[in-house]
């Protein structure tokens, strides 16, 4: 959802950095007249009703290394419809320890991730995904591709962050125990 700007109680002081978000903007050049704000809530409105996004949804999680955990279901839209799953040729989700750094954990349609009957396509972090990594900050991203006759279509849907917390029960540290009692 597109958040509608507040109005300014007062406008700010006009400096020399240029306005980063339409609130500033607002602020920046004393644009404190209620067409422009009757037209910006109509504007986000229409964009919200017709599901048009221009950015990609950001969801963070924070969850134990080695966890099996669901990550959150999502179904692409267009125009605020679902997109028909024929129409789409890929899905991918990547998660790396930083945007620059190579792909620790990757997932596509058919091998991590899963159509549900209820629509939604679904990811699960599985164990061996992240029992091996260490315990911090990772981010990941899942893109979807449209193959349409006039072009191809590839679109970030959603990105964010993962924290992994260290568990106190690490599996990988007891494999020893394992072999010797196998042993006996």
């Amino acid at each position: 959802m597109i958040e509608k700007p507040k109005r300014p109680k007062q406008p700010n002081i006009q400096d020399r950095q240029p306005p980063r978000t339409l609130e500033e903007l607002i602020n920046r050049y004393d644009l404190d007249n209620t067409k422009i704000y009757d037209f910006l809530d109509y504007l986000v409105n229409y964009l919200n009703e017709k599901g048009v996004w221009w950015m990609s949804k950001t969801i963070d999680y924070e969850f134990k290394r080695g966890d099996t955990t669901p990550l959150n279901k999502f179904r692409p839209t267009s125009e605020g419809k679902p997109i028909n799953p024929t129409d789409i040729s890929e899905i991918h989700f990547t998660m790396k320890k930083n945007e620059n750094g190579k792909a620790l954990v990757k997932k596509k349609i058919n091998n991590g991730i899963t159509l549900e009957d209820d629509g939604y396509y679904h990811i699960t972090m599985e164990t061996e995904d992240t029992r091996d990594l260490d315990a911090g900050g990772y981010v990941y991203d899942i893109e979807i591709q449209i193959i349409t006759e006039a072009r191809t279509i590839v679109k970030t849907i959603i990105d964010g962050s993962i924290e992994l917390i260290q568990d106190v029960t690490n599996r990988r540290d007891y494999w020893w125990m394992k072999m010797i009692l196998e042993l006996k």
